[in-house]
């Protein structure tokens, strides 16, 4: 194959339009690269590297000059190579391989001017096939001013990094890629940030719905496996007296009273967005209890006001215990469970069942099963020292004897001779004299106390008349004060003497 020659006069190979271009210097390159190989691997004469500025050289209202000084009709003198240039790939020179789709073949010079380019190989937006430092046209056009490469044909000629020999490459080919690849990345982040607010929402435990169901889970399971400080730590801390919120109280309860069975369900919003109803069933010794907790979210956690809390007003002023425990207060706060009540105290003793805080919606637990009464000893004290006295009346012969046992007037406007009084008890008021009970008072529990009629009634008789005319007379009167009875004794506990007050 003949080495390309310049264009010339319309001999064999010569392109008629080019034959009026002004002569190309005399070495035919520029410093800077290799020249590309024309067909056959010869150099074309008349090649000029680009400049660094990216601008071809350039002739006063000329064309500038074909990269290998010859048409696109070059390529026919020559035999065909196999491969020929798909969609989007620019024209390579017969016989050459093909490269990557838009991309010229390994020794491939670009595309001749006018080849239009595939769907991929198409410059990038403003980098159509112009002349470096020129203005960019419209997609795959020349800029303003830009001639293009070859007179006659449609596409201009390749910027500096187009795909010649050498290292230029022709225009992007890959921005439906980087679309792809951006909607790609996109989706990763997307995911990652979902991903992120999941796993917070997880690990801060989930719904405000799902935390007060947990809340309330968590609470009866450490109840029922008698771990008060975890318990204690999803109540309230403003309950008033916690002083029964121990270990010890709370296994006690679990002996006679065990919790099984504990099934919460979901939570449903309360009064407030702030506050949330937790229905929960368990069984509790014997009894299935089905209720209701509050949880609420006023502070940064949430906690739960639904509690017991035991009544021991009727104990107030006596020292007892509760499982054990002596409460600081008569309302102390309890977990659901059985509580025992009873008191250390000398005189006094408790009667009745256990306290039951089985359902905490219930809130006050009354004492109302719970019976304060004075012990067998308190009982053998209060006796001895109330009929011992109670006798010492019996046998004094004054108007008042003390014991709550004086003598009023007489209707009829008699007078009783003083020291003529006689008091004796028949054998059944004797008896209720001796079996007199105590018991403690309503609003003062250390203070017992029995009723005058508790003592029997007395049979009397004694002088009486008018004017110092005196004779024996039987007396009757009826109720307290009438001295037909003694007084309402009472002692209170707290006196260490004991005394008996006669009321």
């Amino acid at each position: 194959m003949s080495t390309p020659q310049q264009p010339g006069s319309g001999g064999p190979g010569q392109n008629g339009p080019w034959m009026d271009q002004p002569p190309q210097p005399a070495n035919g390159w520029q410093p800077g690269g290799a020249p590309p190989q024309g067909p056959g691997g010869q150099n074309p004469q008349g090649w000029q590297q680009p400049q660094p500025g990216g601008q071809p050289p350039q002739h006063d209202g000329q064309q500038p000059q074909s990269p290998y000084g010859q048409s696109a009709a070059f390529a026919a003198q020559g035999p065909q190579g196999p491969a020929q240039p798909g969609p989007g790939q620019p024209n390579a020179f017969p016989g050459q391989p093909a490269g990557p789709q838009g991309q010229p073949g390994p020794g491939q010079p670009n595309a001749f001017p006018g080849q239009p380019a595939g769907p991929q190989g198409q410059p990038g937006p403003g980098q159509p096939n112009a002349f470096p430092g020129q203005p960019a046209g419209p997609q795959g056009q020349p800029g303003p001013g830009q001639p293009n490469a070859f007179p006659g044909q449609g596409t201009a000629f390749a910027a500096p990094g187009a795909a010649f020999p050498g290292g230029l490459q022709t225009g992007s080919a890959t921005k439906p890629k980087s679309r792809k690849l951006a909607i790609i990345i996109g989706s990763i982040v997307l995911a990652l940030i979902i991903g992120t607010v999941i796993a917070i929402v997880l690990a801060a435990g989930g719904s405000d719905q799902t935390k007060a169901k947990k809340t309330v889970t968590d609470y009866l399971t450490a109840v029922s496996e008698g771990n008060a400080s975890k318990a204690k730590d999803y109540l309230s801390n403003s309950l008033d007296d916690t002083s029964l919120l121990t270990d010890d109280v709370l296994k006690d309860s679990l002996s006679r009273a065990p919790i099984s069975n504990i099934v919460v369900s979901d939570a449903a919003q309360g009064p407030t967005n702030y506050e949330f109803d937790v229905p929960a069933t368990y069984t509790i010794g014997d009894k299935d209890v089905s209720t209701t907790f509050e949880v609420d979210f006023f502070s940064k956690k949430p906690v739960i006001a639904t509690s017991s809390y035991l009544s021991l007003s009727s104990f107030d002023g006596v020292t007892v215990t509760v499982n054990g425990t002596a409460p600081s207060s008569t309302s102390p706060y309890v977990f659901p469970g059985d509580y025992k009540v009873s008191t250390d105290h000398q005189y006094l003793t408790i009667n009745g069942s256990d306290m039951q805080a089985y359902d905490p919606a219930d809130g006050y637990v009354s004492g109302s099963d719970l019976e304060l009464a004075v012990s067998d000893a308190g009982v053998q004290m209060f006796r001895q020292k109330v009929i011992s006295e109670a006798q010492a009346c019996l046998a004094s012969t004054k108007i008042d004897p003390g014991c709550g046992a004086k003598l009023a007037d007489l209707d009829d406007g008699s007078q009783i001779k003083e020291d003529s009084v006689h008091r004796t008890q028949d054998a059944e008021n004797a008896a209720k004299l001796q079996s007199v009970t105590p018991e403690p008072g309503i609003t003062t529990p250390t203070v017992i106390k029995a009723d005058y009629y508790d003592l029997g009634k007395m049979d009397i008789t004694a002088s009486c008349g008018k004017d110092g005319n005196w004779s024996n007379c039987e007396l009757y009167g009826f109720g307290s004060g009438s001295g037909m009875y003694f007084g309402s004794p009472s002692i209170d506990l707290n006196d260490p003497d004991l005394k008996v007050v006669w009321g």
